[in-house]
């Protein structure tokens, strides 16, 4: 009887990456052959780990809340006639399910520290993203903090055509940029004031921007989906990624705070690429005093733009965003501003019936 490793290994990995990732894992256990078949076939991932299950299961709606996230929202049934779109309907990304979906919750991770944790979680991330490298196109991650190490194994994903990348703080209110981490060392001693020694600890927040943004500008070069959630990247750096990426079919920014005109400026003037956009996303861009009406005509330069999403961009309004789009952008489906016009709500508040005894006593 024939073994199932005599077959040809292009045949042999065609078969692989249609399995999802607890058979992919259970077949790399059988034997050297079938782990290097394994780690060549695992193609679409999405990954994320938590420090505990409420987290976890934060995370993961948010990825599929229509006004959370842009990951499925340019997909639209109808793009025939203008319209006009003031907040998404639910929709999940056929991309990603529950069959290559890895959501790991670290065991008895409230009895360890902050930095140990961040440690854990980024050497488990950057080696299951290095040990799939080859393979990986499809790729959906959430990161505590883009540290050194997981930019590095990101860069090694030359294939990866769709990246959607989510930098949160699984403990939410900004703890881990509080944090005072030190990058290589195994001290816990409690006694070490990170004040006291600033040239042997470094912010948080140096860990999760700068420099390593700059390590995608010659990473890849076949993306056609990029999404970036809470993601401090600059504008120059943002460009630089897609320089190389002329074939990019959607752009998806989300919570972007150093988004601005430089950006839509060089997707207008300078971007090969700008013909082949169909759909972007600025979603809660906070550079409100860049991204105004001038900033905005850029996109009229993107003649084959079929989704704009606005949602959330403060400083904007909706007539503003509708005038351009009936005079400039000719966009088929256009998510405004502003879900709704700012204006006085009706209260209703609920009493207790025995509120209103006259008996009560109080």
């Amino acid at each position: 009887m024939a073994h199932l490793t005599s077959l040809p290994s292009e045949l042999l990995l065609h078969i692989l990456s249609y399995l999802p990732i607890r058979s992919l894992l259970a077949f790399s256990r059988t034997s050297r052959t079938a782990y290097i078949l394994a780690s060549s076939s695992l193609q679409t991932l999405s990954l994320g780990i938590y420090p505990n299950r409420v987290s976890s299961l934060i995370s993961q709606l948010s990825s599929s809340s229509p006004t959370a996230s842009p990951f499925s929202r340019s997909a639209r049934s109808s793009l025939h006639e203008s319209t006009i779109v003031t907040s998404g309907e639910a929709s999940t990304s056929s991309l990603f399910n529950d069959s290559n979906t890895v959501a790991h919750v670290i065991p008895q991770a409230s009895e360890l520290r902050p930095n140990t944790l961040l440690a854990f979680h980024t050497a488990l991330t950057s080696a299951i993203l290095s040990r799939y490298c080859v393979s990986m196109r499809n790729l959906e991650l959430s990161v505590w903090a883009l540290t050194p190490p997981i930019a590095d194994a990101l860069a090694t994903l030359k294939n990866v055509t769709c990246l959607s990348l989510r930098v949160e703080d699984p403990f939410g209110r900004g703890f881990l940029r509080r944090w005072i981490i030190n990058w290589g060392s195994t001290t816990d001693d409690e006694e070490i004031s990170p004040r006291s020694s600033p040239s042997f600890f470094r912010a948080m927040p140096e860990a999760g921007s700068g420099t390593e943004w700059n390590k995608f500008a010659d990473a890849w070069g076949r993306l056609d989906t990029l999404r970036l959630i809470g993601a401090e990247i600059s504008d120059w750096q943002l460009c630089r990624i897609l320089e190389r990426n002329t074939g990019l079919k959607e752009l998806s920014l989300k919570k972007c705070p150093d988004v601005g005109r430089d950006l839509l400026s060089y997707m207008a003037e300078e971007w090969e690429g700008r013909f082949n956009l169909e759909a972007l996303s600025l979603i809660e861009c906070d550079a409100a005093v860049e991204i105004d009406e001038e900033a905005l005509e850029c996109i009229g330069e993107l003649m084959n733009l079929k989704f704009l999403s606005l949602l959330g961009c403060r400083g904007l309004s909706n007539d503003a965003v509708s005038r351009l789009n009936d005079e400039v952008w000719h966009i088929p489906a256009i998510e405004l501003p502003r879900v709704a016009e700012p204006g006085l709500v009706p209260a209703v508040i609920e009493v207790d019936p025995a509120y209103g005894d006259d008996d009560l006593v109080w």
